[in-house]
């Protein structure tokens, strides 16, 4: 009988790319400085920002919001990230996952009579 792989069986697959996964993350960090970034590029992305949180909180309301939320919640896993409309502290891919999803679903809300 064979046994199914763990985690730390596999660990070992995954650790050779961690050097070039964080040569990339300081590369991105490097470009990301606000001083290399040009003021009309700083400017949208804060109205980009706005505009997310603002289809979060809007969208928050709406039937399938409260349904990501709640699914969510199920986990039961609070962590240090946060469901921006509702306030709830999860774990950063599962409030990802529900802001993300708020926000789409303003297309969902234009689409639906």
């Amino acid at each position: 009988m064979t046994r199914a792989p763990t985690w730390e069986d596999t660990a070992t697959d995954v650790r050779p790319a961690l050097p070039a996964a964080e040569a990339l993350a300081c590369f991105a960090r490097r470009q990301m400085e606000a001083s290399a970034v040009p003021d009309s590029i700083l400017e949208k992305t804060g109205e980009l920002v706005v505009d997310q949180v603002g289809l979060q909180v809007g969208c928050a309301d709406l039937p399938w919001s409260r349904a990501v939320h709640d699914y969510v919640v199920s986990f039961g896993a609070r962590g240090p990230a946060t469901v921006v409309a509702y306030g709830t502290e999860a774990h950063p891919e599962h409030a990802a996952f529900a802001n993300a999803t708020l926000q789409s679903t303003a297309l969902l809300s234009w689409m639906v009579p």
